[in-house]
């Protein structure tokens, strides 16, 4: 279109869309990229030709399409809206990242074997689907086929027959034909008028074909060529051009592309099974697709060839079938599913801290899928059911996250205000069982109880399902060991059978287990489950790990990565090395590093892709949301501090093998410094008074005194573990924490000048408060008269300030649960952490001395597990880690029976 009409569409659709670019013109229509400005999301907008409009009228054409607008299915690009505008007869879709078929042909020629078998398996599906509900393509193509994430997409569904039914016969007036000649049936090709199901069977035949063969069945120097060949000519068998076909793909090939509508798949439901191996094929076809004239009365030798591999076939088929009562033995199925525009997959939502949490789980039969969505700026539960489509919100459940299935399927649990609820899946009522603090994840064992993970992941709890008193876990037991491992509460715990363990996440990423009557624990190693500690990399390390029927557990691992090993639950050993299973799967930051995943007892597995979350970026943000990126390159930074002077940034970041190390970011002038010594692993990261140095504290209790710009080495200030240095509290005094002690201290350390060693015996403690509560992130005013500091003394984590020296009773400055408070450079202001929001309380006077909290910045920023925001030096700017730009999806990825796929990917090697 020239641009006076790109002018005069952009202004016709300016209140509702925001016209950026043309992406290509096809042979009905033009499309665009544009902005949806009511949902803030980018659409495509596709405007039919001027001379076709002409004949349509736009609304008959309307009334057509309206048909089309109602499917609803994992491999169909859904219809957004549709309409006439200023002569102009238009719809719009969803805008897919990715490429067409056609691009991804046109640079590969042929895909692989399996690859091409998937992509018309699902496309096979989706035409199953529309063609159950009367509507008929009519323009399978491979420019109509997106791939979104390897997944396809079928575009312009249902469109050729809206735009036929609404020209009423004066198509020939356009001068345009519907269907592409290469892929048009033989009756599309001969102008029949009642097309059936069938016609679009042949033409994704012809897709097939030409994913196989590089070229479509028929080609030619014209489209009347092409058409004069689908009409009188047979198709080549596939295996001709490529013999590494399959008998049962080639056949199926074959039989798509008959010339007559009877002799093809009743269904595309047929194809689909017949390329997937859920039925077979016994034709002529069949023996055609192999070169073979159709014999009767005997086998013939094709059919001799393969009669011992169709026994063996049948004989795997029933040892399975026996092996697994009531469930026969199918092939792993991949599918795309599509959630409404409006009930996206939220990844962060209400969670304590602003942290990522799971958002999805599965029942235990894989029927019905229930997801942490968003809902007008909180979240809540939405119930999909795999098996019809059925969608359902769930009210009550606002603010929801971390859901999970009781064993029935009856109930959901889930996490809202800090609050165990459960909501009934049958009746939709919601029940409070239990406060439960900071949770990090839940899970329905087989005898009744929930398992929970609550304050900030340091301490596990039983809550009867009917609600109840909250039991402790019982006191472990210890080993004698030297080397035996510490206690640690299990995160994102998970029943093993039986429900007398937990599995779950300690000790790091190691993988343990616990037991709810005795209280033991073990690390999982390949050597076997161990009370010690154990030398090198023998412990499995993984994050969010799970036990799966299969025999298998499953974890994360950096870069989106699935791995699992073989695993006997009943001796809790090792069976096999790690295989890695798939990547690109979203795994959140590092405070909780969990996978958007969910598997269940039947062998379905769900889960969303995306970035991982822990990579981020330095931005400054205002009051407004307004972002100003730092110029340093992506990472995975953890905490951070910013020296007084605003110049220097310094922070711990983690690299791809795992590994942290100290940096410091020139903010003037760019530039980063690293700081390297085998010896330490960074811990925290603090400015001294003058921003000349740093106190690095590492794994260990060493605590370490570095020049800036040093490249490795410091001054040992003390090494004694279970002391955290937080913050200064003037130049001789840190604040610190004790591991083994609550409450807050104060410790006066004299340094002497750079370069000069510490004098034994230099460091006093003073303890300042002690309340029995725990206390984190203490950070004195500039002007040294308050101390602020984030407790759970009283409950919930809350920021409490307290005069210097301690006089009185703290003052609990936030509302509703807060942490990390930080001072602006003139002491007015203290900026806290409440989830996703940040809020600030002034210094007022004597007799109010702070104001009541006000909301500076709503968004998804990472909580690491330090410092994770610091103040501009006008204190009206915060320096933030931003992640991934998008904390939402609307479609996720389902693979049914993907345990025999798990079992052939990960055997057991060894006793």
């Amino acid at each position: 279109m020239s641009d006076t009409i790109f002018d005069r569409l952009s202004t016709a659709l300016a209140d509702r869309y925001a016209i950026e670019r043309e992406l290509g013109e096809g042979g009905m229509a033009t499309v665009y990229l544009a902005r949806d400005l009511k949902h803030d999301r980018n659409v495509a907008i596709k405007v039919l030709r001027p001379e076709l409009a002409a004949v349509l009228g736009g609304e008959r054409f309307v009334q057509e399409i309206k048909t089309t607008a109602n499917l609803q299915h994992p491999h169909i690009l859904p219809l957004f809206d549709s309409g006439e505008v200023a002569g102009f007869l238009y719809y719009v879709m969803p805008y897919v990242e990715g490429e067409t078929l056609r691009d991804k042909l046109n640079r590969d020629t042929q895909l692989g074997i399996e690859e091409a078998v998937r992509i018309t398996a699902d496309v096979a599906d989706a035409l199953d689907y529309a063609h159950r509900q009367n509507v008929i393509h009519r323009d399978i193509k491979p420019e109509n086929i997106l791939l979104h994430d390897g997944r396809p997409l079928v575009a312009d569904f249902g469109i050729a027959l809206a735009v036929s039914a609404a020209a009423g016969g004066r198509m020939t007036e356009t001068g345009l034909s519907l269907g592409t000649p290469h892929y048009m049936s033989p009756e599309q090709a001969t102008a029949e008028k009642d097309l059936t199901n069938r016609s679009d069977i042949y033409s994704l035949g012809a897709v097939l074909y030409e994913m196989l063969a590089g070229e479509p069945p028929h080609t030619g120097s014209s489209a009347q060529q092409v058409i004069m060949k689908i009409v009188t000519e047979e198709v080549p068998p596939v295996t001709k051009v490529r013999k590494a076909v399959p008998p049962h793909v080639a056949a199926a090939t074959a039989k798509a592309l008959e010339r007559l509508p009877a002799d093809r798949f009743q269904s595309a439901a047929e194809l689909r099974d017949v390329l997937t191996g859920a039925r077979a094929l016994v034709s002529d076809a069949a023996q055609r697709s192999e070169g073979l004239a159709p014999r009767r009365g005997r086998l013939s030798r094709a059919a001799l060839w393969l009669l011992p591999w169709v026994v063996s076939v049948v004989v795997v088929l029933a040892v399975l079938a026996l092996s697994r009562p009531g469930t026969p033995a199918s092939l792993p199925r991949h599918f795309d599913l599509l959630l409404p525009d409006s009930a996206p997959v939220e990844f962060i939502g209400e969670a304590f801290g602003g942290v990522g949490q799971t958002a999805l789980a599965l029942s235990s039969d894989g029927t019905l899928l229930a997801y942490a969505g968003s809902a007008g700026g909180t979240t809540q539960l939405y119930l999909r059911n795999l098996r019809d489509g059925a969608f359902r919100t769930l009210a009550g459940t606002e603010g929801a996250n971390y859901p999970f299935f009781s064993p029935d399927g009856s109930w959901i649990g889930f996490f809202a205000d800090d609050v165990l609820k459960k909501v009934s899946v049958g009746t939709g009522q919601v029940i409070a069982l239990a406060p439960t603090p900071n949770p990090y994840g839940a899970d329905w064992g087989p005898r009744g109880d929930i398992v929970v993970n609550i304050k900030d992941g340091t301490e596990n709890i039983l809550v009867p399902e009917a609600g109840g008193s909250v039991r402790p876990f019982p006191a472990h037991t210890e080993g004698a060991a030297p080397r035996a491992i510490a206690y640690r509460a299990i995160q994102f715990p998970r029943f093993l059978p039986g429900g007398e363990w937990i599995l779950g996440g300690c000790l790091g990423n190691a993988v343990c287990i616990r037991s709810v009557e005795t209280g033991d624990q073990l690390l999982i190693t390949r050597s076997g489950p161990q009370k010690q500690l154990p030398n090198g990399e023998d412990a499995v390390r993984g994050t969010h790990p799970m036990y799966i029927p299969s025999g298998h557990l499953i974890y994360g691992r950096p870069g989106g990565v699935l791995a699992a090993v073989a695993f006997d639950v009943g001796s809790f050993s090792v069976q096999s090395d790690e295989v890695q299973l798939m990547q690109g799967i979203r795994r959140e930051s590092p405070l909780t590093r969990t996978f958007q995943l969910a598997v269940s007892e039947d062998g379905t597995v769900v889960w969303a892709a995306g970035e991982d979350a822990r990579m981020g970026v330095f931005v400054w943000a205002d009051g407004a949301g307004r972002l100003d990126t730092l110029d340093f390159p992506r990472a995975q930074y953890n905490e951070f501090d910013l020296s007084d002077d605003r110049r220097w940034l310094a922070t711990i970041t983690t690299s791809e093998s795992g590994q942290d190390e100290l940096r410091v970011l020139d903010l003037a002038r760019g530039g980063t410094f690293p700081w390297r010594d085998a010896r330490f692993r960074p811990t925290w990261v603090g400015w001294g008074p003058t921003s000349q140095w740093l106190l690095v504290t590492s794994r260990g209790g060493v605590v370490l005194r570095v020049r800036r710009g040093a490249p490795s080495g410091g001054d040992t200030v003390f090494n004694e573990p279970g002391i955290y240095p937080n913050a200064f509290l003037n130049d001789t005094t840190l604040l610190a924490l004790r591991s083994s002690v609550y409450g807050l201290r104060a410790y006066t350390v004299r340094f002497p000048a750079l370069g000069a060693d510490l004098i034994a015996g230099d460091i006093a403690e003073t303890p300042l408060i002690e309340d029995g509560g725990n206390h984190l992130f203490p950070e004195p005013s500039p002007d040294g008269a308050w101390i602020s500091y984030t407790s759970n003394a009283s409950g919930p984590f809350e920021v409490y300030v307290t005069r210097n020296p301690p006089e009185g009773q703290p003052i609990r400055v936030s509302r509703g649960g807060g942490e990390l408070g930080m001072w602006s450079a003139d002491g007015r202001r203290l900026y806290y952490r409440n989830g996703r929001r940040w809020h600030y309380v002034e210094r007022t006077g004597d007799v109010e001395p702070f104001s009541e909290p006000r909301l500076f910045l709503q968004g998804s920023f990472h909580n690491v597990s330090g410092k994770d925001h610091a103040i501009s030096e006008d204190g009206r700017r915060l320096l933030l880690l931003r992640g991934p730009p998008d904390e939402t999806t609307n479609v996720l990825h389902v693979i049914t029976n993907w345990f025999e796929e798990l079992e052939r990917l990960v055997p057991r090697e060894r006793n």
